[in-house]
């Protein structure tokens, strides 16, 4: 095998055992205040981050009520905290969550700007 395509195999199994680890400690010392997730919900965030690392699409849908929220949060927090991503992140939503989502930032995080847009007023 070519030295180039060596290095690319090898970048890659790097890349396949490179986790990163979401703890409840680590959200609140980024910034987090409010919540106490759920251990089910730490590992969907686990999993939302590690499909971002790996640059995959994703849906987190489960039944109302489980913290789909509050973990998109806690992405936010850990991916703007941890990982150093600034972003500008885009979240869409239905209008009929859109005040709920400006509520809860307002409520759990202090240490992220966000812009609430509505252009149905």
């Amino acid at each position: 095998m070519s030295d180039l395509l060596t290095k690319i195999k090898h970048s890659e199994e790097k890349k396949k055992k490179k986790k990163t680890s979401v703890s409840q400690t680590d959200l609140q010392k980024l910034g987090l205040t409010g919540i106490t997730l759920r251990p089910y919900q730490l590992d969907g965030v686990q999993w939302l981050s590690e499909c971002q690392r790996k640059q995959q699409g994703c849906i987190l849908g489960d039944e109302m009520g489980l913290g789909k929220t509050c973990q998109t949060i806690s992405l936010l927090v850990f991916m703007s905290g941890s990982l150093g991503q600034s972003g500008p992140f885009l979240v869409l939503s239905p209008l009929s969550v859109m005040e709920n989502w400006r509520n809860e930032l307002q409520r759990y995080i202090h240490l992220i700007r966000y812009k609430y847009q509505n252009h149905f007023e």
